[in-house]
């Protein structure tokens, strides 16, 4: 999927070049996800996919659960929650593991 594809989905990053929130909000952690996401799909075409993918599989596994199963969500939607999930708990190891909840509501 190409960048300008996922950024119809993306919340916070639109393409710009700085980070245009307050460093020290969730937005403006949302938005250097998402922007991580975008410059990864740039250099690997395939890395969405792989993402979505990786989703299917947890949802078949029966490894993930509430917004990340609701097909009334569009699976790319539910692909870049899963990635900043994952990136989240992975870059902010110290954090509330309830803080996707806040991205999922904005």
């Amino acid at each position: 999927m190409e960048k300008t594809d996922i950024l119809k989905y993306c919340k916070f990053y639109h393409g710009e070049k700085v980070n245009p929130y307050d460093k020290k909000t969730t937005n403006a952690m949302w938005w250097d996800g998402e922007r991580l996401l975008c410059d990864n799909s740039s250099v690997d075409p395939d890395f969405f996919n792989r993402i979505i993918m990786s989703l299917k599989r947890c949802i078949k596994e029966k490894g993930c659960s509430g917004t990340l199963i609701d097909e009334q969500i569009p699976i790319e939607k539910r692909a870049i929650i899963y990635y900043l999930d994952l990136w989240h708990g992975r870059s902010f190891p110290y954090d509330s593991l309830d803080v996707i909840y806040t991205y999922q509501m904005l």
